[in-house]
């Protein structure tokens, strides 16, 4: 029973968390362009993809996504295991 519980929150409350991260990066203008559209962040389930044309692109991407991350007190993993 407790296993659905955690299931039914992580599908339920997920997005509402990670919608800030969305909004933040997506707003920074920072990152790859099509047109005037910042094409910076992609994310499915659980998983976000960050896409920028520099290192120093990039690293300002990973700052706020930190900064976010830190404030939802979400954890995060770099690599894939």
């Amino acid at each position: 029973m407790a296993q659905n519980k955690v299931v039914f929150y992580r599908h339920i409350c997920f997005p509402r968390y990670i919608r800030l991260l969305l909004y933040k990066i997506s707003v920074s203008r920072l990152g790859c362009h099509i047109g005037s559209m910042a094409v910076n962040i992609f994310a499915y389930a659980d998983d976000v993809l960050l896409l920028a044309p520099s290192w120093h692109g990039m690293q300002d991407l990973i700052t706020i996504l930190s900064e976010c991350r830190k404030y939802l007190d979400l954890a995060m993993q770099c690599s894939k295991n």
